[in-house]
């Protein structure tokens, strides 16, 4: 009941002064609840998450926006850590030019070259999982040399006097830089060409593989059960006249589909006292094996 419908109901407003117009006031409507959408939902992990409104767009636009600041700052570093690398090389001995191009910044190239594609690899590959986890370890002792290759001839030219020149072993070790980087990357590019594409029908295809071969691996170990079974109890025709694919199926439903003995007698045909004799039988069976 409303407020409306617990009023007195004047049946004749002309007679008692009062106008048709009701003076109750009306409760108001309550408001339409809200329909949670798409944009509500984020991602926590694995967890689809309810998050608070507006949040979806605000991170899209947080990570528009790490991307963005990422690639300036690449952008610069790699400017920057271009100039001192260059200026080492110089220093290293690479003077010389070759059809009008300087070697010395292809040292910088090297070294950082390098780290890209380190990085590139570790993060195309994160999305294998434990199949690619050599492979990942290979890129990560690769992507973390080079990188201290690079940090550390920065911080080298940073202390160095303009102009002096560099001791024979740092000489040495910047002039190994390049035939590593090269065997590093060109093994690199090896593992990444036998990598096959992750695409979802693959992913299907290799869980459905995985799949059957998990169903026939179980089927095989309870035709071996059946077949120990006819050989355990040679005695009993009730089991021995039985093909061992029957008996197997028994075995199988009861302790793989959890059905019961009136369902396996309904699907294969055997009276109740066969499925508990086998069943017997491979409880013992069972038992042996796992003893």
């Amino acid at each position: 009941m409303t407020i409306v419908d617990e009023a007195p109901l004047d049946t004749q407003p002309t007679r008692n002064g009062s106008t048709a117009t009701s003076t109750v006031p009306l409760t108001p409507l309550p408001s339409a609840p809200h329909i949670m959408s798409d944009e509500d939902l984020v991602f926590a992990g694995e967890e689809e998450v309810l998050a608070a409104p507006g949040s979806a767009k605000m991170l899209r636009a947080t990570r528009i926006a790490a991307v963005s600041i990422t690639g300036v700052i690449g952008l610069a570093s790699f400017v920057l850590s271009f100039a001192s690398l260059t200026d080492l090389a110089l220093r290293a001995g690479y003077t010389q030019t070759v059809a009008g191009v300087p070697l010395a910044p292809l040292w910088p190239i090297i070294v950082d070259g390098t780290i890209l594609q380190a990085t590139m690899a570790v993060l195309t590959l994160g999305a294998y999982g434990r199949q690619q986890r050599k492979n990942r370890r290979f890129f990560w002792w690769v992507l973390g040399l080079a990188a201290m290759a690079s940090v550390g001839a920065n911080a080298l030219h940073a202390v160095l006097p303009p102009g002096q020149e560099l001791e024979p072993w740092l000489k040495a070790a910047i002039g190994i830089v390049p035939p590593v980087s090269l065997l590093a990357t060109a093994h690199g590019a090896a593992i990444l060409s036998r990598v096959r594409p992750m695409t979802v029908k693959a992913v299907r295809v290799h869980q459905e593989t995985q799949q059957a071969q998990r169903i026939a691996e179980r089927r095989q170990h309870w035709v071996h059960v059946a077949r120990t079974i006819q050989e355990q109890n040679s005695s009993q025709k009730s089991i021995t006249d039985r093909p061992v694919e029957l008996i197997a199926d028994v075995l199988e439903s009861t302790h793989e589909g959890g059905h019961s003995q009136r369902a396996i007698s309904s699907s294969t045909g055997l009276h109740h006292e066969v499925i508990r004799k086998i069943l017997k039988a491979g409880d013992a069976v069972l038992d042996a094996q796992s003893s």
